[in-house]
């Protein structure tokens, strides 16, 4: 993750019913735990079954999921 920097928030664009987003969420607290951050307070969960979730999804050009972005970058 070189365009992370810590202390910087990641948002995760996920679904309940997502197994690829199950297995980004256990990575990402994996690797939070090794750099001795908190999951929590680093990153921000946001679910698709809100409509302005999706609607910022669409306005990113975004179809799928899970997505993560960093500041500007979204991945």
């Amino acid at each position: 993750m070189n365009d992370y920097d810590q202390g910087m928030k990641l948002e995760i664009f996920t679904s309940e019913t997502c197994a690829n987003c199950k297995a980004l969420k256990k990575h990402l607290k994996e690797l939070m735990v090794e750099r001795g951050e908190d999951y929590g307070e680093t990153v921000v969960e946001r679910s698709i079954n809100d409509s302005d979730v999706m609607a910022e999804l669409l306005m990113l050009n975004v179809d799928s999921i899970p997505v993560m972005r960093i500041g500007c970058k979204v991945y």
